[in-house]
């Protein structure tokens, strides 16, 4: 299994203007660092908890269909939508599967690709990316929660930005103890490993 991210967000779910009020500065003059933190934070909230922040699309690509129908589990939730999904059938043509034969089923947590009743997933020719399942995902609107995390990484990214542009440590753990655990471990998705 691999994912590999298609186009990432147009917009960022933390404006500047929002960063620079959580930061009390009142001039423009670090709008262009201030936005590259908060991609950065952005990028690092999504790789702590697992999911999309922004509308985002990506491509899961397989080896093959899981067996008996299986449930596929769609990694970066919130509320993937399906936007294609072709597989290599035996004699080795592309195919596009119609999007009559699957449906989405919501989890509590991920969604689950599944053939619709008295349908199976077709054979494949079983080999590395051999079904690719483009979908968008993403929050529309972020969690409070998870933008305050955010905010207080763009914060502390941002009063110790000579160590990040010196390449040592730059991660989370500048955060206060804690904080960072309890605004986001409830977003956390469970390892699909």
């Amino acid at each position: 299994m691999a994912l590999v991210l298609i186009t990432p967000p147009a917009l960022e779910p933390l404006t500047v203007a929002q960063a620079r009020a959580h930061l009390r500065v009142d001039t423009t003059d670090d709008d262009v660092v201030i936005e590259e933190l908060i991609r950065a934070a952005r990028q690092r909230a999504e790789d702590c908890t697992g999911r999309a922040l922004g509308q985002q699309t990506w491509e899961l690509l397989l080896a093959d269909f899981p067996t008996r129908g299986s449930p596929i589990d769609l990694p970066k939730p919130p509320n993937p939508s399906i936007t294609s999904l072709t597989y290599i059938d035996p004699s080795g043509v592309s195919t596009v599967m119609p999007s009559t034969d699957y449906e989405i089923v919501p989890g509590s947590v991920l969604s689950r690709l599944t053939p619709v009743y008295g349908k199976t997933w077709p054979d494949t020719l079983r080999r590395e990316a051999c079904v690719k399942i483009r979908y968008q995902t993403g929050y529309i609107q972020v969690p409070a929660p998870i933008l305050s995390w955010m905010k207080l990484l763009v914060g502390t990214l941002y009063d110790h930005r000579e160590t990040v542009l010196r390449g040592e440590t730059a991660t989370a753990s500048f955060l206060p103890s804690g904080v960072s655990d309890s605004l986001i471990d409830p977003y956390i998705v469970p390892s699909l490993a």
